[in-house]
């Protein structure tokens, strides 16, 4: 079954892509510098998760579907936060825990 791939739209205009699997608390995964979320798919973690969790993979700024910028600026830890604050709103969790690596995990 093909993945849909939902937007929230930040308040400085950024579009921030991801996509939910699963169900049970939420968790979002974050990809690493250079990657997307299609990794956590790739891999078979938002599988394997997915079995007890609602999954949320979202792209980071810059990546994937989620818009880019030109401007350093826009990519502060202030923005990235905001973004996942926004994502798990739309998903209706006011708790998830996450899991990252290499960007992600910072």
């Amino acid at each position: 079954m093909p993945l849909e791939t939902q937007f929230i739209t930040a308040p400085d205009g950024a579009r921030i892509a991801y996509d939910v699997t699963g169900s049970g608390p939420a968790v979002l995964l974050l990809h690493g510098y250079g990657n997307n979320r299609m990794i956590w798919h790739e891999f078979g973690w938002a599988a394997q998760l997915g079995a007890d969790f609602t999954v949320i993979a979202v792209d980071l700024r810059g990546c994937g579907a989620s818009s880019g910028f030109d401007d350093p600026a826009r990519y502060g830890a202030a923005a990235h936060l905001d973004d996942l604050r926004q994502v798990a709103a739309a998903c209706g969790a006011d708790r998830f825990a996450v899991v990252g690596y290499s960007w992600g995990g910072t």
